[in-house]
């Protein structure tokens, strides 16, 4: 699992850009700061060192990891439960957990569940780029 995280790790960093001053990525999206974090406290003022931005970033992949390891009911590789995590990271556990990419991995279809990386491509009704590649990165990752 330890290397699967890794892998998590390395595709959340290629793809989340650190910040250690809170700033809106997209439009209407909640003030981010560090690898991505946003929630209650986060603001315009909100200012990190780069060892908190690092500390955040782990604990919560930890936490990720955790709550993916009851749901993934079959054994996966270290590249699978790192684009998983990738993913989770990004779009939300909950989501992830309901999701058909995981249904369909957990019935042992991987090209199927490789596949549905690629509809998560969206923001706010609209296709960005960015998620685009991120989502073809992770569905590679997941597939070596």
């Amino acid at each position: 699992m330890a290397n699967g995280i890794s892998v998590g790790l390395t595709l959340i960093k290629r793809w989340e850009q650190c910040r250690l001053r809170a700033f809106i990525p997209i439009p209407n999206d909640p003030w981010t700061v560090g690898w991505g974090a946003t929630g209650p406290g986060i603001d315009g003022s909100t200012r990190w060192t780069q060892e908190e931005a690092d500390a955040d970033l782990n604990n919560r992949v930890s936490i990720l990891a955790s709550q993916l390891r009851g749901a993934i009911k079959l054994v996966c590789t270290d590249n699978q439960l790192g684009a998983i995590l990738s993913l989770a990271y990004n779009e939300g556990i909950h989501a992830i957990i309901e999701s058909t990419l995981l249904k369909k991995f957990n019935v042992g279809d991987i090209k199927g569940a490789a596949e549905e990386f690629l509809r998560w491509n969206m923001a706010h009704g609209k296709i960005v780029k960015g998620l685009e590649n991120r989502r073809r990165d992770e569905r590679n990752v997941f597939l070596t």
